[in-house]
């Protein structure tokens, strides 16, 4: 019996796009596995992400850190791993945790790029540090984040964003 051309192309479409998905995950994978610093930079960036959702107006107008208790369990079960500091335009500490992570002078430039990344070394081990400059409610602030190490596999999830931005919703309109 012969297949009918619909079946045919059907498989064959499947095949190709099978075999697009796993190219693109190796690509992927290649790509993180030869750039370790830069999936720890997209670690930090992404947790600023998340803190700079607590931000929001306060009553009086000016920013308020007001972060879900699902994220601070992060901060709560690892004090010795993860850190970050919210400061208004001013200085002013709008939200911390573990901010004995990070010697004080190492949380903020004030005057500084608007986003930067840092190794401190901190009793003889090395903490990454990154900050962002945010904007709530039309005034400037800065979030800053620190790791020493990642015991709840920050790395991991940020991975794994990253294959399915770059797997599943590249191959989304191919599939469709």
């Amino acid at each position: 019996m012969s297949r009918s051309l619909v079946t045919t192309l059907i498989r064959r479409l499947l095949f190709v796009g099978g075999l697009l998905t796993l190219l693109n995950i190796a690509f992927v994978t290649a790509y993180y596995g030869s750039d370790p610093e830069g999936l720890r930079r997209e670690k930090v960036s992404h947790q600023i992400d998340r803190l700079a959702e607590a931000l929001r107006p306060g009553p009086d107008g000016r920013p308020a850190c007001v972060p879900a208790s699902r994220l601070m369990q992060t901060f709560m079960r690892y004090p010795d791993a993860y850190a970050f500091r919210i400061e208004d335009g001013a200085g002013h500490v709008l939200g911390e945790a573990n901010a004995m992570l990070v010697p004080a002078e190492r949380w903020s430039v004030p005057n500084g790029p608007d986003a930067w990344w840092s190794d401190v070394e901190v009793n003889g081990r090395s903490v990454l540090v990154g900050s962002r400059r945010v904007h709530v409610g039309g005034e400037a602030g800065r979030i800053a984040f620190a790791a020493a190490g990642d015991p709840s596999n920050l790395l991991l999830f940020v991975y794994f964003e990253e294959l399915f931005v770059h797997v599943i919703v590249s191959l989304l309109p191919f599939a469709i």
